[in-house]
């Protein structure tokens, strides 16, 4: 399908790395064009209280993923944090097993499919994107737009969205104790966690508004 194509859009420069390697692709047929978000109007997120700092998961519930990571990393925190790990797929009955050999059972709660992200992430402090790899990671704007820090791995996709210490943490692939570390830090840092939350939220408004997305759109189209 790409011979018949004058350009090829992908999301991110990983994307491209991919398509340049796999399908022989060349870079000057390639466009790199971020997804977009828009934060709805009525969106409204419950703030940090006393109770335990609430951390989320949002996805597929596939093997790429590592859940079992971020369930092994809540297993090595204390009682002081919660996971709500929102989606369905074949990884399911793995991530089940890996939760009933933890300590944490009780801290951990399986919600099922989302229809609607924006609600599961207004009950998030931070949200934690665990995978090996990413064509771009949609999820990690939305939260970042939402007001939620976002803690994930230094994988391809991801990288090219969140910028270490500035927009959210990265972390090494398939390693808990990194993965906890940085979820304690987080939340016992409240001026990393307030500066996380501004510059996500500027980042989105720069990069992957609408509005900064369509610019890009329309010239690629010679759209006046």
């Amino acid at each position: 399908i790409h011979r018949a194509a004058d350009r090829i859009v992908v999301p991110s420069r990983s994307a491209a790395l991919c398509a340049m390697r796999r399908s022989g692709i060349s870079a000057s047929r390639l466009s790199i064009i971020p997804n977009a978000v828009e934060l709805p109007a009525d969106y409204c997120h419950r703030p940090r209280g006393d109770e335990p700092f609430r951390v989320g998961f949002i996805g597929r519930l596939d093997p790429i993923k590592r859940v079992g990571i971020l369930v092994r990393a809540m297993d090595l925190l204390d009682d002081n944090f919660d996971l709500a790990i929102w989606g369905e797929g074949p990884d399911g009955p793995a991530i089940e097993r890996e939760i009933a050999r933890g300590r944490c059972k009780e801290r951990i709660h399986l919600k099922g499919v989302t229809e609607n992200p924006w609600q599961a992430l207004a009950n998030m402090d931070a949200l934690v994107l665990p995978s090996a790899a990413e064509g771009f990671g949609l999820v990690l704007i939305e939260a970042m737009a939402a007001g939620v820090p976002v803690i994930a791995t230094n994988a391809p996709g991801i990288r090219d969205v969140v910028q270490t210490e500035r927009t959210g943490l990265l972390v090494p692939i398939d390693n808990s104790e990194l993965l906890a570390a940085a979820i304690q830090r987080l939340a016992s840092d409240s001026a990393l966690y307030n500066q996380l939350k501004s510059t996500g939220q500027q980042n989105v408004t720069d990069r992957f508004s609408w509005p900064s997305v369509l610019k890009v759109y329309r010239e690629l189209l010679h759209i006046d």
